[in-house]
């Protein structure tokens, strides 16, 4: 069960910089990916390829991931930090989101989602895969059925 709504919840929140990163103002994402992940090492690097051979490049990543140790962390945050180079270089914005404690599935997508700024919000599970065309595809539904948008 998830934290009272009175409850706050301490979390880290990293940004990724972009190797395009300038000053001034960014523009707002079509897509936010969320993602919520315990024990992911082992699927970091599909993961990172899956959202990396998207056709569209126009999205963010907000990953919330949870750790049950500091070396867990420390190894994990490695290979986060390496798998999204590729991102990073298509200016992809990534936001890395800490805690230490396991909430739940469903608080660790709430709190991503609540810092998404993009119109659409897609999720994708650290050990799903998607076809490269996934987020055009799903773009080019929600502009011909705009009343009937979801995923």
């Amino acid at each position: 069960m998830g934290p009272k709504s009175s409850e706050l919840i301490p979390i880290v929140i990293k940004m990724l910089p972009r190797h395009d990163e300038t000053k001034g103002s960014k523009k707002i994402p079509l897509f936010s990916v969320i993602t919520a992940a315990y024990r992911a090492k082992p699927f970091l690097h599909r993961y990172f390829q899956t959202l990396s051979n998207q056709t569209i490049c126009d999205f963010e990543v907000i990953l919330s991931i949870r750790f049950d140790s500091s070396e867990e962390k420390n190894s994990t945050s490695k290979i986060i930090h390496k798998e999204s180079e590729i991102l990073k270089r298509k200016s992809v914005d990534i936001r890395i989101l800490e805690d230490d404690k396991n909430l739940g599935q469903g608080a660790a997508r709430n709190q991503a989602a609540e810092l998404a700024k993009g119109k659409y919000l897609a999720i994708l599970d650290v050990d799903d895969e998607w076809s490269p065309e996934k987020l055009e595809l799903s773009l080019e539904c929600f502009q011909k059925n705009p009343k009937r948008v979801t995923s």
